[in-house]
């Protein structure tokens, strides 16, 4: 079960990734439109990195969203197309967005747990069991049986709180980092 949470924690990191790069690169390709268009952009995608430090992060508990702040940037894009002649760098920003939409539908996705309620139950039974199962080990030095049950049940429960931390991964000490929004941020302001 290890194995598997550390797996969809990396994903997720490696979503947050490529998200922020997807970012970077729109930030560069809008350096090649009119203030008209750059500026907008600009501040759309401030909004966008505060909103996912400030709100969506706290609200990845409770599974509650508003939609993106990028969407707008579509209809302005649609508009500007027509009247501009940088319509190839409009059409891969918009490209760029629908890539930053998904990689957003896909940071979302992992609010929920991945291990099924199911599973923990059992793990919480199993273990419940092997203490209470540790209980009629017969060992001639008690003190000897107690360390050893000790260190068994530490490393049960270090287990099941690895697993819940890292099957919640946006709260807690080991949350997954906002660091790469927070860079997009200061590099907006």
């Amino acid at each position: 079960m290890v194995v598997a949470v550390w797996g969809n924690y990396e994903d997720l990191n490696l979503t947050i990734e490529k998200e922020t790069d997807e970012l970077n690169t729109a930030l560069i390709h809008s350096s090649l439109l009119p203030d008209s268009l750059r500026m907008p952009l600009e501040t759309t995608m401030k909004a966008y990195c505060l909103n996912v430090v400030n709100t969506e992060w706290k609200q990845l508990n409770n599974g509650s969203f508003r939609q993106s702040a990028l969407s707008n940037l579509r209809v302005l894009f649609l508009r500007a197309q027509a009247n501009t002649k940088e319509t190839g760098v409009l059409a891969l920003l918009d490209d760029q967005l629908s890539t930053i939409s998904n990689l957003r539908r896909e940071r979302l996705s992992h609010n929920r747990s991945y291990v099924p309620h199911l599973v923990w139950t059992i793990v919480i039974i199993s273990s419940i069991m092997v203490v209470v199962f540790s209980f009629f080990l017969y060992m001639e030095n008690e003190w000897l049986k107690k360390i050893f049950l000790s260190f068994l049940w530490a490393m049960m429960g270090m287990s099941l709180f690895l697993i819940y931390m890292l099957d919640h991964p946006f709260e807690g000490s080991t949350q997954v980092s906002k660091v790469p929004y927070e860079k997009i941020i200061q590099l907006l302001s």
